[in-house]
């Protein structure tokens, strides 16, 4: 014999996880950028594998546009 709520309560929270699926979904479509070979992006390069190369805080760290 199963109990109702729980059944309910199942039903609800796969519909739940549905709903939340398909609206992420959507807005990975509204915000997917798809860039070009020309365009021009930042890139941040971090030397966290070679803490030893950094002397410095002030020393550049490789933040630069990247073509």
């Amino acid at each position: 014999m199963l109990n109702c709520d729980g059944v309910f309560k199942a039903q609800f929270v796969k519909e739940l996880h549905a709903k939340a699926h398909s609206y992420i979904e959507k807005k990975e479509i509204k915000y997917k950028k798809v860039f070009e070979e020309s365009d021009l992006v930042l890139i941040h390069l971090r030397n966290e594998r070679f803490p030893n190369l950094r002397k410095s805080k002030l020393l550049r760290r490789g933040d630069s546009p990247f073509e």
